[in-house]
C-alpha cells in the first residue's frame, strides 16, 4: 500500500506544474476538518504520501530510520492535524515542510 501510495505521488508530481509547495496547512486542515469521505480520503492519502516519500529518502542519505513501519496513516493524520492546530501562525506554510517537521518531532528522538 505504502508502496501504491509513493508511485501515485510521484506520477502526480510529474505530471503538475513545478511548484514548490501545492497546499499550505491551512489549505490541508479545511480537508482534514471536513465529514465529506472525499476529503477525508484525500487527507490521510496526502500525508501517507508526505510520510513515504520522507521515510523512503533515507535510502539515498535523507532523515534516520525513526518513523517505523508499524506507524499508521491514522496516527500520521493525528500526529500532522495536532501539529497544524497547536502551531497556527506556520499554517501558511507548505504542508509537506509542516508534515515533515511534524513527524520528526514525535518520532525521532531528540
Amino acid at each position: 500500500m505504502r508502496r501504491f501510495l509513493l508511485i501515485a505521488a510521484m506520477v502526480a508530481a510529474s505530471i503538475l506544474p513545478g511548484n514548490a509547495a501545492y497546499y499550505s496547512g491551512n489549505e490541508i486542515m479545511t480537508k482534514c476538518d471536513d465529514e465529506l469521505a472525499f476529503n477525508k480520503g484525500f487527507c490521510l492519502g496526502y500525508f501517507a504520501a508526505v510520510a513515504d516519500s520522507w521515510s523512503n529518502s533515507r535510502l539515498v542519505g535523507g532523515p534516520p530510520e525513526c518513523l517505523s513501519a508499524a506507524v499508521t496513516v491514522g496516527q500520521i493524520r493525528d500526529v500532522v492535524v495536532k501539529f497544524l492546530r497547536d502551531n497556527p501562525a506556520r499554517r501558511h506554510e507548505d504542508t509537506n515542510g509542516l508534515e515533515v517537521r511534524a513527524l520528526y518531532l514525535a518520532f525521532c528522538p531528540q
